[in-house]
Order: C-alpha cells, then structure tokens, then sequence
C-alpha cells in the first residue's frame, strides 16, 4: 500500500489554503510527479472528496515537484511518505491531509 500525504510550505496556513480553494477555484495548484501518477490521483481524489478544484501541475518525477514546493514555485504536493517525512520532521513542509 502506497501512502500519500499532501503537503504545504511551513509557513503556510492549512485552513487558508482550503479556504482559497474553495473560493477561487483552480486558482489554487498541486505538484504531481507526472500524469497518472500515483500523486496526481490523489490529487484528483483531494479534489473530490474536499469540494474543490485546483489546478495539475505535472512534473518530471517528485524530486523536482517536491523541490518547487520547498521552494514556494507550487503551494500544495501530494507527495509519499517516504520521500517527504523528513522535511515535514524538520519543519520545511507541513502536512495538510493523508490517503492511504
């Protein structure tokens, strides 16, 4: 089982980031690794389940969509464990919400 979890800056604010979502629909975009991928589904079900619509931003592989996140580029991620836990552990990135 794949885990994702969806990601933000640090310094961005969880409840704010929902907030505009909602009122400006895809305004708002997320990083994936790539079309069909794994992340860009979770994206896809954030959506859904959330009542929202943002916009895809598909990359090259999660390293560089990961990178242009840190680096405020992209707001939002969905991102696997694995490879974003230690940034959410030192503070870099915060988690929004988890699909397993």
């Amino acid at each position: 089982v794949l885990q994702l979890i969806s990601i933000i800056r640090r310094h961005d604010d969880p409840e704010l980031v929902l907030k505009l979502a909602k009122a400006k629909p895809k305004q708002l975009a997320y990083a994936s690794s790539g079309n069909g991928s794994a992340q860009h589904l979770a994206g896809a079900l954030f959506e859904q389940l959330a009542g929202v619509e943002l916009t895809h931003v598909p990359y090259k592989g999660g390293g560089p969509a990961l990178n242009d996140v840190m680096g405020g580029q992209v707001p939002l991620f969905f991102a696997n464990v694995a490879s974003s836990l230690g940034h959410i552990q030192s503070g870099r990135l915060r988690p929004l919400a988890g699909v397993a």
